[in-house]
């Protein structure tokens, strides 16, 4: 799961067997956690599927990760 803020933050959460939260790690949350690999960028578009997570920036840079 992901979720995007008002403030252009993103949180995930969910199984995380992969890494594909996007926290560094394999490990699974079972509450929003803040993805801090984007602190100081403003996110306005998220998306996510099993094993991808995708962001766009209010300045068009895409950040991808995936499995």
């Amino acid at each position: 799961m992901i979720a995007l803020t008002k403030e252009g933050k993103v949180y995930t959460w969910g199984i995380n067997y992969q890494g594909q939260l996007g926290h560094g790690d394999n490990t699974s949350r079972d509450i929003p956690t803040k993805v801090v690999s984007l602190e100081g960028l403003i996110v306005i578009k998220v998306s996510c599927g099993t094993v991808h997570t995708a962001v766009v920036t209010d300045k068009g840079e895409i950040f991808t990760w995936c499995v």
